[in-house]
C-alpha cells in the first residue's frame, strides 16, 4: 500500500513516515520545505516539496497513491475571518484527490471541537458528544478544526470515497508533554487548575498505530474516531507529570476549575462588548476554558472496536 503523508516533517508526521516504512508501506512524504537529511536514499520513500497553501499541487495520479493521511494545516490565522484562506490547502488537496481518483482519506482533527461548554461536567465524552458550532466563543484552533472536519465529511459523503477522521487527545511522547490543560502559565506566574475528571492524552506511538490500522480498513461511511490512552491521568497526576518533565515549575497557585469559570464568564462578554476578543488568550474563551479545565471522563471504546486497536496507558 502506498500512502501520501502531508505535514510529513511535523511532530506526528515524521514519526509516521518512519513507522510506515518500518511496516513495509510505500510512502510519499509531502513537506513544505527541505526534507530531513535522514530521509536521503531511504527505500520506498518519495518526497514532494509543496506548500499546500501557496503552491500548485503536483499531479497525484502519477504516484499511484492508495490513501492520503492529511496532517498538514496552517492553524495560525490573524482572525477567524481568515479561516477560508487557512483551510485553502485542505480544499486544494481534496480537489486534487478527486481529480486523481484517490478515494481514501485519513484526516487529523482534534478532540477540542466538541461542545464541552454545554455538556454536563463529569460525564463521559465519546463520538456521540455534539460538536460545538458557537464559533464566537471558541478559540481559533478549534474553529478551524471544526471547519476542516466539514471538508473531510463532504469528501466522504458520496458513498464512493472512504474517510476516517481522527480526534486525538493531547499527543505526547517520552520527551514532550504539552501544558495546555494545566492552567495559566506566564513566565514565573502559574495559576494551575484542579478538577475531578481525567485529562485527555494519547501516546504518539498509539496514534501512529491507529493511523496505519485505518489505512487498510474498509469503511462504508465517514468514521469519526477518538484516540485516547487507557488509564488516563487525573488532573493532579497530569500536573505532577508536567513538573517531573520540567514543563512547569514546582509551586504556583492551584484553584478548583469552578472558581475560575465565573471569571471567564465575566471577562469574555466584556471583551466581546469592547470588540477586544481577538487579543484574549484562547483559555479566556468559554469553549476553550471548558475543553481544557472542565472535568470529564473519556471513552476510547470505538477506536478499540473499529480498529482492533490497543492504546498505551499514560506513563
Amino acid at each position: 500500500m502506498k500512502l501520501l503523508i502531508t505535514g510529513a516533517n511535523g511532530f506526528i508526521g515524521k514519526s509516521l513516515v518512519a513507522e510506515a516504512l518500518l511496516h513495509s508501506y510505500q510512502v510519499v512524504a509531502l513537506v513544505r520545505k527541505q526534507a530531513p537529511l535522514e530521509w536521503v536514499d531511504l527505500k520506498n520513500l518519495e518526497v514532494i516539496i509543496c506548500d499546500l497553501d501557496e503552491d500548485e499541487i503536483p499531479d497525484l495520479s502519477t504516484f499511484s497513491i492508495d490513501c492520503v493521511v492529511h496532517l498538514a494545516a496552517s492553524m495560525n490565522p490573524k482572525s477567524i475571518d481568515a479561516s477560508n484562506d487557512v483551510l485553502l490547502g485542505t480544499k486544494k488537496l481534496i480537489a486534487e484527490m478527486q481529480r486523481s481518483g484517490i478515494k481514501k482519506l485519513i484526516g487529523m482533527s482534534s478532540i477540542s471541537v466538541l461542545d464541552y461548554e454545554s455538556t454536563k461536567a463529569l460525564t463521559v465524552i465519546n463520538e456521540e458528544t455534539n460538536i460545538s458550532r458557537n464559533y464566537q466563543k471558541m478559540g481559533q484552533y478549534s474553529v478551524l478544526k471544526t471547519q476542516q472536519e466539514d471538508i473531510y465529511r463532504a469528501f466522504g459523503a458520496n458513498g464512493v470515497n472512504q474517510c476516517v477522521i481522527f480526534r486525538p487527545g493531547l499527543v505526547y511522547d517520552r520527551n514532550t508533554l504539552n501544558a495546555a490543560h494545566a492552567g495559566i502559565i506566564k513566565s514565573k506566574f502559574q495559576l494551575l487548575v484542579n478538577h475531578q475528571g481525567k485529562v485527555p492524552l494519547v501516546n504518539l506511538e498509539s496514534v501512529l498505530s491507529a493511523i496505519l490500522k485505518s489505512a487498510s480498513l474498509e469503511v462504508s461511511k465517514v468514521e469519526t474516531v477518538h484516540l485516547l490512552d487507557d488509564d488516563l491521568p487525573s488532573q493532579m497526576e497530569y500536573l505532577s507529570a508536567l513538573r517531573n518533565r520540567k514543563s512547569i515549575k514546582t509551586g504556583g497557585i492551584v484553584l478548583a476549575w469552578w472558581l475560575l469559570s465565573p471569571l471567564i464568564k465575566i471577562i469574555f462578554p466584556v471583551a466581546n462588548m469592547l470588540n477586544k476578543t481577538r487579543v484574549l488568550p484562547d483559555l479566556f474563551f468559554p469553549h476553550a476554558f471548558a475543553s481544557r479545565m472542565k472535568p470529564f471522563f473519556f471513552s476510547n471504546t470505538k477506536a478499540k472496536q473499529l480498529l482492533n486497536w490497543q492504546p498505551k496507558s499514560f506513563q
